[in-house]
């Protein structure tokens, strides 16, 4: 199969697959509209994914639509795994931890001993360790045929788990002790991170010595988390994502929620406000790719065959489409090649809410029919000068009530091509639906927010 195509999965049957490694995003709709809290790959084009109410979608081509598959529980599945052996399997809320030995298609229950919440799984081997609530951490070591329960020395709940060797694993939880560590396999654990009060969800290894943990912001109105660690775990840093990452609003919490590399370096980690971001260096540096939704984006992984792998909210789903080597990739260190609006956050929103857009590096066509990246060249190397260049651009954004009545404008102003994010204060408002206009050159986009007090 293609080693550079994955698929994406977010709330109500969203889903998204990458054919270019992780660089662009377009959607797709998986059908059933449900939260997506997990989706996996088995290699060639069969796809699980997993959510709330006990959710099981499956495709085994990407030609034919997701279908549901009968879990026979209601309660939610946080996240999933494929074993070596080609097993799925999937953890969720009140001790859930069910199998599938036929790429998804039946599920079988597996006793663990526990009624908490189950949030991360992870095999090597025939060793498997599940992270939970209040301090879980269950251990099997006949590939998941059964589970104890072992020693973490925490009660804080604890969100995800990853081996970096046979006997090095390490766990990532919320508050002081977040993270754990263990020498043998996960049999005894202790803690080597106790710096901040974070919640770390997701952790992955890139190698044997190579770590990258994200979780939401410290407080409200703070940029969200990332950790790395060059030492198979035992120390850790702060790991900022680009500058241009905008803050939350004082009201709150924005979470990086899963991240994976696929051992070779590259990686995806995925949080609130459709956040992806890519690593071609191990989690050394991220660059931000906009996928075109605001929605909660909240797992991620990586198959042996090269598949990326994300689940969110609202399940939308998004393909990636190649991007020629000539043209600029959408990301924070390259002009973007057109204009997008994104959907604000949060929504619905009490008072303020943030509202980010995208400005393109390229005058309009001569035509006024569409927009060129700029600094294009030919296939000779020569700049293209079919189209003028610039990096600037006049941006309108302005917001309107239900009535159609302008209400605020909130950029009215040359701006250079990148990122932008703005944030409107409706605390002299009414509640209600409301309606934001982007406006440069021939490009308009309206989008929908709910001002809820």
């Amino acid at each position: 199969s293609d080693t550079s195509s994955g698929w994406v999965a977010g709330t109500k049957g969203a889903m998204a697959q990458s054919t270019d490694g992780g660089h662009s995003w377009a959607s797709k709709s998986s059908g059933p509209t449900t939260s997506l809290n997990a989706v996996v790959s088995l290699g060639g084009d069969t796809a699980v994914a997993v959510g709330t109410t006990g959710a099981i979608l499956r495709r085994v081509s990407r030609q034919q639509p997701w279908t549901t598959v009968t879990s026979g529980i209601s309660s939610t599945l946080q996240a999933a795994t494929v074993t070596p052996d080609g097993s799925i399997f999937a953890v969720g809320n009140s001790g859930r931890i069910l199998r599938s030995t036929d790429a998804g298609l039946t599920w079988s229950s597996i006793a663990s001993g526990s009624t908490t919440t189950l949030y991360g799984i992870t095999f090597r081997d025939s060793i498997g360790l599940i992270a939970g609530n209040n301090g879980t951490l269950l251990r099997s070591t006949n590939a998941g045929t059964s589970w104890s329960p072992v020693t973490s020395n925490t009660a804080n709940m604890m969100r995800s788990v990853a081996f970096a060797t046979d006997s090095i694993v390490v766990a990532v939880g919320m508050y002081s002790a977040t993270v754990l560590r263990s020498t043998n396999a996960g049999e005894t654990w202790a803690g080597v991170y106790t710096q901040d009060f974070s919640r770390y969800n997701s952790i992955s290894f890139v190698d044997s010595l190579r770590g990258t943990a994200v979780g939401s912001a410290v407080d409200y109105g703070l940029p969200p988390t990332v950790l790395r660690t060059t030492d198979a775990g035992l120390t850790w840093s702060p790991a900022p994502l680009p500058p241009t990452v905008p803050l939350a609003p004082a009201t709150i919490v924005m979470g990086l929620w899963s991240v994976r590399f696929d051992g070779n370096g590259s990686g995806i980690l995925v949080g609130d406000v459709g956040f992806l971001f890519q690593s071609t260096n191990g989690g050394e540096s991220w660059t931000r790719h906009l996928v075109g939704t605001g929605l909660s984006l909240k797992g991620v992984s990586h198959a042996s065959d090269g598949h990326w792998i994300v689940a969110g909210s609202n399940g939308a789903i998004l393909e990636s489409t190649p991007v020629p080597s000539s043209v600029a990739l959408d990301n924070e260190t390259a002009e973007p090649s057109s204009f997008l609006l994104m959907s604000n956050f949060p929504n619905p929103f009490n008072p303020e809410t943030r509202i980010e857009y995208r400005v393109a590096g390229s005058l309009e066509r001569a035509s006024g029919s569409g927009y060129q990246v700029s600094g294009v060249r030919s296939e000779s190397g020569t700049p293209n000068t079919q189209y003028p260049f610039t990096t600037t651009h006049h941006v309108s954004l302005r917001i309107y009530d239900l009535l159609g009545r302008e209400v605020a404008v909130l950029v009215n102003e040359e701006k250079q091509a990148g990122i932008h994010t703005v944030t409107w204060n409706a605390a002299r408002f009414p509640s209600g639906v409301y309606f934001y206009r982007l406006t440069v050159g021939h490009f308009t986009e309206t989008r929908k927010m709910v001002l809820m007090k």
